[in-house]
């Protein structure tokens, strides 16, 4: 139950961090790296489908942002959105680990190792408290109460 409470708060707060991410990526034009190289010219387009230096792809922002709502609705689209977030924060954790360790050298190194250590800590978190709900909530409808 408390994990649920943490993660309604925990998602928007780690939306907030990737929009700004995505800013910093856009305005600087640090393309990506991981999955193939993006194109400074094109980093919008780019952003759509593949992400940033920094940030994740449009798509999963806006997934993302789609996640935050549901969880702070009813209990039946909390749960699907709890569901969702699982794979997309294990989508996030692979791409922010794939952007830290892509040589980059339009990104300074302290940058691209200070924003994925942290993107990569904040979908982590995600993760494991999508997890920790789903587990509580699973053992909750499946506890005996003794008669």
């Amino acid at each position: 139950m408390r994990s649920a409470r943490i993660l309604r708060v925990a998602a928007p707060t780690v939306l907030v961090v990737v929009i700004v991410e995505a800013v910093v990526s856009l305005s600087q034009r640090w393309p990506h790296r991981f999955g193939g190289v993006g194109n400074p010219q094109h980093m919008m387009g780019d952003f759509v489908t593949a992400g940033t230096a920094l940030a994740p792809p449009l798509i999963a922002i806006v997934l993302l942002a789609l996640l935050c709502v549901g969880l702070q609705t009813g209990p039946r689209l909390r749960f699907f959105s709890t569901v969702l977030m699982v794979p997309l924060s294990v989508v996030m954790v692979v791409g922010a680990l794939g952007e830290m360790l892509a040589a980059n050298p339009a990104v300074p190194t302290a940058v691209r190792w200070g924003a994925g250590v942290l993107a990569v800590g904040l979908s982590a978190l995600l993760l494991m408290l999508a997890v920790s709900s789903l587990a509580a909530a699973w053992a909750r409808r499946h506890v005996q109460v003794p008669a």
